[in-house]
């Protein structure tokens, strides 16, 4: 079931279009992580979906609105502890202080701890910012950027978190990131963002099956057919020069559409399909302007 489904959305900052026409949807009790570049508008995404910005266009239609959020730095006061600054937020936000050992407990931070916040590490900081996310019993929780300035350790304490959370509670996680390393083993879903638009959506189960790329021999004559074929596949198909050889990556490709490429290519050298990473895959469809380039 669909929680979130963004159609059409546009939003400018003076001349400069941030998002461009963008449709997105996000299942329920899945982690969806939101890739992209820096400056991609990851965080303006989440900030529309979260209600702290209005889109210039387009529109956002929720199964239930019932979010938290952290986005930006949380922010808290350093002299008190974590539970007073919990209350001091449920006090604000109209929130039911009920749920602020509940919240404290499930980031597994101890609500008796009077430990002022600003003798807490980075890690600890986090976790209560992803309390405070927690704090209203949400069914959407949206994160932007949470493994920032994280060690290794606490990098997979705060993954740790969100699959225990979403195990054990159903929660629908949004997570924006430029770093492919921070979705490893928790991310049920992708997202990538990239010029303004949302160019593909895949779920981690069928995630050998979109990281495939055709690998050929780099000649003119390979190059002139990729060319050709933009017209065939449009979007769907894009490409990376590696040294000698040509990777071929196309969106959603059926075994025919493959076996099609491989025919074609196969006359100018040695062509096959091979699994790729997440990385490659990325890097790929995120660079496609400038192989658009190369290949022209």
């Amino acid at each position: 079931m669909t929680v979130v489904q963004c159609t059409g959305l546009k939003k400018s900052y003076g001349a400069q279009t941030v998002l461009d026409d963008l449709s997105f949807s996000l299942k329920e009790g899945s982690v969806t992580f939101l890739l992209g570049l820096n400056g991609a508008g990851k965080t303006t995404l989440l900030k529309l979906i979260a209600g702290l910005l209005y889109p210039d266009a387009g529109e956002i239609a929720y199964k239930e609105k019932k979010l938290g959020s952290l986005i930006d730095s949380p922010k808290f006061y350093g002299n008190l502890s974590a539970y007073d600054n919990l209350r001091y937020y449920a006090m604000v936000q109209g929130v039911n202080p009920g749920n602020l050992v509940k919240a404290l407990k499930a980031v597994r931070l101890d609500p008796n701890n009077r430990k002022a916040v600003k003798g807490f590490s980075l890690g600890m900081k986090q976790r209560l910012g992803i309390a405070m996310a927690l704090l209203g019993d949400y069914n959407l929780v949206v994160l932007d950027e949470p493994f920032t300035g994280l060690d290794p350790a606490g990098m997979e304490e705060i993954r740790e978190l969100i699959r225990n959370i979403n195990r054990n509670t159903n929660k629908t996680f949004l997570i924006s990131s430029h770093l492919l390393a921070e979705a490893e083993g928790v991310a049920t879903d992708y997202a990538i963002l990239h010029g303004g638009k949302i160019v593909t959506e895949f779920s981690h189960a069928n995630i050998e099956s979109v990281c495939r790329r055709i690998r050929a021999t780099a000649t003119r004559d390979s190059i002139n057919k990729c060319l050709a074929l933009l017209a065939q596949y449009g979007d769907r198909l894009f490409w990376r020069e590696r040294g000698s050889d040509l990777w071929i990556f196309l969106q959603e490709a059926t075994r025919e559409e493959l076996e099609s490429l491989l025919a074609l290519l196969a006359g100018d050298g040695p062509a096959q399909v091979e699994q790729c990473t997440l990385k490659e895959y990325f890097l790929a469809l995120t660079e496609r302007g400038s192989q658009h380039a190369f290949c022209s």
